[in-house]
């Protein structure tokens, strides 16, 4: 997790829709726990901490990221540069034997931003390369409200003769209009 307020926001959200897992259960870490030792994390069956923080114990070898199953990486479409995800990925995760990786799940509400479609499937493509064999999910369930806020728009027509160049344009046009229409 990015932020201390997203990490408690996350556990409490854990505790609360995961069925026979209470707040017992649970560690949350963040700046105070740089001292941390592998045996207070040990505790809990379930441990949040922020990015950095993990990057920090990891870096400290406090623990190993093989000691992990699953990692879950909010905020993923960060992990670029020297991002503390991308910093762990590169240098834990994808150093360490494949049988002992833990499964790595990335979330984003905003998987990547660009000037068009092609530049955010660009984005989109090299976010799942680091994330490793990566897939797509998008949400349906509540599909609906959300076409209720995202509404595409109503489009206008209007018929013209065309000469050839205003005729690429249209069709310029048209393949524009088109790939936006598909994203609503």
């Amino acid at each position: 997790t990015k932020s201390v307020a997203l990490m408690f926001q996350q556990a409490r959200a854990f505790v609360n829709f995961v069925d026979d897992v209470s707040t017992t259960d649970v560690g949350r870490y963040c700046g105070e726990a740089y001292n941390m030792r592998r045996d207070r994390y040990a505790e809990k069956p379930f441990v949040f901490f922020t990015a950095g923080l993990f990057r920090y114990l990891l870096d400290r070898s406090v623990f190993d990221i093989s000691d992990f199953s699953l990692l879950v990486m909010d905020e993923a479409h960060n992990c670029k540069g020297n991002d503390d995800y991308a910093c762990i990925l590169r240098e834990y995760y994808w150093t360490t034997e494949e049988k002992y990786r833990p499964r790595v799940v990335g979330l984003s509400a905003t998987p990547a931003d660009g000037k068009d479609t092609a530049q955010m499937q660009e984005r989109i493509i090299k976010l799942c390369a680091k994330l490793g064999n990566a897939e797509l999910a998008m949400p349906v369930t509540h599909e609906q409200s959300m076409l209720d806020i995202c509404r595409a728009p109503t489009l206008e027509t209007r018929s013209f003769e065309r000469d050839q160049n205003e005729q690429h344009i249209a069709n310029i046009i048209q393949s524009y209009l088109k790939q936006l229409y598909e994203l609503f």
